[in-house]
C-alpha cells in the first residue's frame, strides 16, 4: 500500500515539474502571418494604418492584454501608441520575447516565451510605452499587427526638482521662519541646510515628501542663508539650484529728541521733535 501511494506521489511530482519546464521552455518562431492578430489586406501597414486597426481591434486587444497579465499595460499602450513615436527596424533573429498577442479561430491566444527563428531578421514597428517610471518596448510584426512585449524593460525615473521657500523674508529676532519644499518634484527624500553670514552651518533639518515643511527662528540679528536638497528615487541629487535668505533684525528702537529738555514752562512755544 505504501508502495503505491509513494508511486502516485512521483507521477504526481513529475508531472509538476513537467509542466514546469514545458512553461519555461522557448518556442522557435519560424514563420509570422499565419495567425495575425488584425485583419490585414493588401500591401503591409504603415503606422498611421497600424494605429487605427488597433482602435477598432481595442476590445480584443484589452483581452489580450488580461490574458497576457499585463492588464495595467493596455490603457497606457492605447493612449501612448497614438502620438509615441514607431520605430521601422528590424528583430533580429534569436532575439527573445516574453509574449506574443495573435489569434486562432477568431479567438484571442497569447504565445509566451517566442524567439524568431526565421531565415532573415524580422521586419517591425517599436513603440515605447511609459507606465509608472517605466519604459517597455511593444514590438509589432508588420505584416501581421500581432502585438509582442519586448524583453527590455528600462526604468524612466525622472530627476528630482528642488523648491524652496523660506517666509517671511525679512522678520525680527525670534520671530518663526517657515520653511516650505512642498514643491519638489519627484523627491524620496529632502533636506534643508542653514548658514550664517559667514558661512557657518547652523542647522539641517531633514524633511520628506509627506513632510515638507519645517518651522525655525533666529535669536540675534543678521542674513541667514537656507540651501535645499532633493533626492530622487534613484538617490540623484537634483541639479538645480535650490536656496534662500532671510534677513533678521532686532525689534525697531525709537530715540526721540526734543529741542528742550525738559521743556518746562514753554506754555505758548514751539518745540521741535525729531525721531
Amino acid at each position: 500500500m505504501k508502495l503505491r501511494k509513494s508511486a502516485v506521489i512521483f507521477v504526481v511530482m513529475a508531472l509538476v515539474a513537467f509542466t514546469a519546464i514545458s512553461f519555461a521552455q522557448t518556442t522557435k518562431l519560424k514563420r509570422i502571418g499565419l495567425y495575425t492578430f488584425v485583419e490585414i489586406k493588401g500591401q503591409v501597414p504603415t503606422a498611421e494604418v497600424m494605429k487605427g486597426l488597433f482602435e477598432l481591434y481595442s476590445a480584443d486587444i484589452k483581452t489580450g492584454f488580461d490574458l497576457a497579465g499585463n492588464p495595467e499595460l493596455y490603457e497606457p499602450f492605447m493612449d501612448q501608441i497614438k502620438t509615441a513615436e514607431w520605430v521601422d527596424t528590424t528583430l533580429p533573429i534569436g532575439e527573445t520575447i516574453p509574449w506574443m498577442l495573435f489569434k486562432a479561430r477568431n479567438q484571442v491566444k497569447v504565445a509566451r516565451n517566442i524567439e524568431w527563428a526565421g531565415k532573415a531578421a524580422l521586419p517591425v514597428f517599436i513603440v515605447k510605452v511609459k507606465k509608472d517610471w517605466k519604459i517597455y518596448d511593444f514590438i509589432i510584426p508588420k505584416n501581421c499587427g500581432n502585438i509582442a512585449l519586448g524583453k527590455n524593460v528600462v526604468d524612466a525615473i525622472p530627476p528630482a526638482v528642488c523648491s524652496l521657500v523660506v517666509s517671511p523674508e525679512r522678520a525680527n529676532v525670534n520671530d518663526p521662519i517657515t520653511v516650505d519644499m512642498s514643491g519638489t518634484q519627484y523627491a524620496k527624500s529632502m533636506s534643508v541646510e542653514v548658514f550664517d553670514a559667514q558661512g557657518q552651518r547652523l542647522a539641517t533639518q531633514e524633511l520628506t515628501p509627506q513632510s515638507p515643511k519645517w518651522q525655525t527662528k533666529f535669536d540675534k540679528p543678521g542674513e541667514y542663508s537656507f540651501k535645499g536638497t532633493a533626492v530622487n528615487m534613484e538617490g540623484i541629487t537634483a541639479a538645480n539650484p535650490c536656496a534662500a535668505k532671510v534677513s533678521i533684525n532686532y525689534p525697531p528702537i525709537c530715540k526721540l529728541w526734543t529741542s528742550c529738555l525738559p521743556c518746562e514752562d514753554y506754555v505758548g512755544r514751539p518745540i521741535t521733535f525729531d525721531a
